[in-house]
């Protein structure tokens, strides 16, 4: 599965990791998700889909903030005034992505309808809890 490659990446510090690198990844992830999507919810149709690539466009620049912000840390790990900046950011980042789960839960209801709309919710928090836990877990070791 992709999102175990993804995850097993992100144990490589982020400023190793180069602009085409995170295309492939984030490329890569969305392909694993869309095709889980696609199991999850057979009944979705053109309409589904074209708001759920809308979803994934305004996702994908979350991603590459967290990437940034992972990259930050790892390149301060010394400066707490710059790790508890990267703390404070990475928390409106996932309040950030909260809101846009939420607001494309309310689209993909209206377009696909609401079964539609709760499969995608679980499965956009599920795979994005496991990439926060990776993350997580890889900062910590950072420090060790």
């Amino acid at each position: 599965m992709a999102i175990g490659v993804i995850l097993l990446t992100l144990n490589v510090q982020a400023q190793e990791i180069n602009e085409d690198d995170i295309q492939y990844l984030q490329n890569l992830l969305g392909a694993e998700k869309r095709q889980v999507m696609q199991q999850l919810v057979p009944e979705a149709d053109e309409k589904f889909w074209q708001v759920y690539e809308k979803y994934e466009a305004d996702r994908k620049k979350i991603g590459l903030k967290r990437l940034d912000l992972i990259s930050k840390y790892s390149t301060y790990i010394d400066n707490q005034k710059v790790k508890d900046q990267v703390i404070l950011d990475a928390t409106k980042l996932f309040k950030k992505n909260d809101a846009l789960i939420t607001k494309y839960f309310k689209k993909i209801k209206k377009a696909g309808g609401s079964q539609s709309a709760t499969t995608f919710v679980k499965i956009e928090k599920y795979i994005l809890s496991s990439i926060n836990a990776q993350i997580m877990s890889d900062l910590i070791l950072l420090e060790l």
